[in-house]
């Protein structure tokens, strides 16, 4: 390529210029050659944070943690597959808590990937196992809508805020097993005694990731370095704070109805069992969603509960110490077992770590 190709902007420059544009502040780095286009343009701009880390893990751990605490997207810049596999345990946590972030992986060039080279590994294949979008940039016009929608696919509702079916039933007794086992997303159960739990989250995640929030892309070499076409960057993504899917969801006749079966079984149950077991968005002061589900508890002379691995819990004056459920199954049972309504918000129903 001559040296007029190298002072034009490229497809690189175009990539990082649409992540500043949907909100992107930080990239953690480890890049390789097929990154070195992507690097240079991150140098040009004064509108991103890029920090370099010296093992992928060290990457995506950084990247989990910053969107955690920011609740915005943060980018992640991994070399070929061995790269990203490298990353990929930290990008497991992230995956778990819903951490909205977005990983580019640069790949062999186009023309050069069929000759299978000694890095060259199949980049989706491991990208499916963590993420919740994988999307592969196959031509410079495409650059801008494929990370418009890679950010976009961070900012999606969660699947437990995207579906709502209708609650059915199913016995207590499987709850307190703390089994890996199929569930419904929104559930009502009852045991022989008559008590219940609802369950305002999804217990399992489908196959292939859906409802993770990390999005992957796949940039070639090649295309980095092509000649930027004249195209605009995308806008209108919600690219900072949390989704209104929440809100759409609250507004629906499905929502309205299972709020109202859930208020009816935590007046009917007798003081002192009822539970209320948070995670997620439950545990944030952001919208005072913990010191509302603090304010229900006291009210109901209810125990406040939650997850024993958490994502992230607000802490301050004034706001509710929720309890973490026991590690252990057994003594998580026995916990559980005193109560007759236990409310589950954004949270999946407890699992054991392992089945003992």
């Amino acid at each position: 390529m001559g040296v007029e190709t190298m002072s034009q902007p490229t497809s690189a420059d175009l990539a990082i210029e649409q992540l500043i544009q949907d909100g992107v502040e930080v990239c953690f780095a480890n890049p390789g050659t097929t990154e070195m286009w992507l690097v240079a343009a991150l140098g040009k701009q004064k509108n991103i944070h890029s920090i370099l880390g010296l093992h992928e893990a060290v990457c995506t751990g950084a990247c989990d943690g910053y969107a955690r605490i920011k609740r915005s997207p943060a980018m992640c810049l991994l070399h070929l597959g061995p790269g990203l596999g490298n990353g990929l345990c930290n990008l497991h946590n992230a995956r778990r808590a819903n951490s909205p972030v977005v990983v580019i992986v640069g790949d062999m060039a186009t023309w050069h990937k069929g000759a299978d080279p000694p890095l060259n590994q199949d980049i989706a294949a491991l990208a499916s196992t963590v993420s919740g979008a994988v999307l592969h940039i196959s031509s410079p016009g495409t650059v801008c809508s494929i990370l418009h929608e890679a950010i976009a696919a961070t900012q999606q509702p969660t699947a437990a805020q995207n579906q709502l079916p209708a609650a059915t039933a199913q016995s207590k007794q499987n709850l307190l097993q703390l089994a890996d086992a199929p569930a419904s997303n929104i559930s009502a159960s009852s045991n022989a005694r008559g008590a219940t739990t609802v369950n305002t989250a999804q217990p399992t995640r489908p196959a292939g990731c859906a409802g993770s929030s990390i999005a992957t892309v796949i940039f070639p070499h090649d295309i980095s370095w092509f000649p930027a076409p004249q195209l605009q960057t995308k806008s209108g993504t919600a690219a900072t704070g949390s989704s209104n899917g929440g809100a759409r969801l609250a507004n629906s006749p499905a929502a309205r109805q299972f709020m109202k079966d859930c208020a009816a079984a935590l007046r009917a149950a007798p003081k002192g069992k009822v539970a209320l077991y948070l995670g997620g968005t439950a545990l944030l002061a952001e919208g005072g969603a913990l010191a509302t589900a603090g304010r229900i508890a006291a009210h109901l002379g209810a125990a406040l509960l939650c997850d024993a691995l958490p994502a992230r819990i607000d802490r301050g004056a004034g706001m509710p110490h929720p309890r973490r459920l026991p590690y252990f199954p057994q003594e998580a049972k026995a916990e559980l077992d005193k109560y007759e309504v236990l409310l589950l918000l954004d949270v999946k129903r407890p699992v054991a770590m392992f089945g003992y």
